[in-house]
């Protein structure tokens, strides 16, 4: 059965709405997904042009106002001009060396240390999702995670870099658990 307009209405009215300010990533990524489900149905021209006139009505506020002074009126179009407007503006190298120079501070716990290498991995991971293809993806993902646990293991303060280094560890959540379990068996050990 052919989707109709009514189909087609329905599902963008699930995208969410985009503003300035808000996270451009999951904006694009769920019409980026709308858009591959309807592609496999076979929409005609017209319901082409109704797909995109319901994309642009889910962008509200000065976003909305730029593509109609850019005259922005296709995804095709739309998508690279919100990245280059609202989107992050670091590069794939920035984004990757902001992730393997950080290090602990000497006054920062391992937690926070977690944490800040964890927001780097998402800014770059997201970076990624946006402007590679599906195969590259699927190469850069597990490197970039691998290399933010290396970073994250090789940048820890002793005694928990020295501890770690003798395991076989496969995940940042892994390495927070030795952490948190070394700082058990040092509270458990009589002084």
């Amino acid at each position: 059965m052919p989707i109709t307009n009514a189909d087609i209405s329905s599902l963008c009215a699930t995208l969410p709405e985009f503003t300035a300010g808000q996270n451009l990533s999951t904006f694009i990524k769920s019409v980026d997904n709308l858009l591959i489900f309807l592609q496999q149905q076979n929409t005609t021209a017209p319901q082409e042009f109704i797909i995109n006139a319901h994309i642009l009505l889910r962008i509200k506020g000065e976003p909305r106002d730029y593509l109609n002074y850019s005259n922005k009126t296709n995804w095709t179009d739309v998508r690279p001009a919100l990245l280059t407007k609202y989107g992050d503006r670091r590069s794939e190298q920035i984004l990757v060396t902001q992730l393997t120079t950080t290090v602990q501070k000497a006054s920062e716990s391992y937690d926070d240390y977690h944490h800040r290498i964890i927001d780097n991995l998402n800014d770059l991971l997201q970076h990624i999702s946006l402007h590679n293809t599906p195969e590259n993806l699927n190469f850069k993902t597990p490197y970039f995670r691998k290399l933010a646990l290396k970073t994250f293991c090789t940048g820890l303060n002793n005694p928990y870099c020295e501890h770690l280094s003798h395991f076989q560890l496969d995940s940042l959540d892994e390495v927070l658990q030795k952490c948190i379990a070394l700082d058990n068996h040092k509270n458990q050990s009589p002084k």
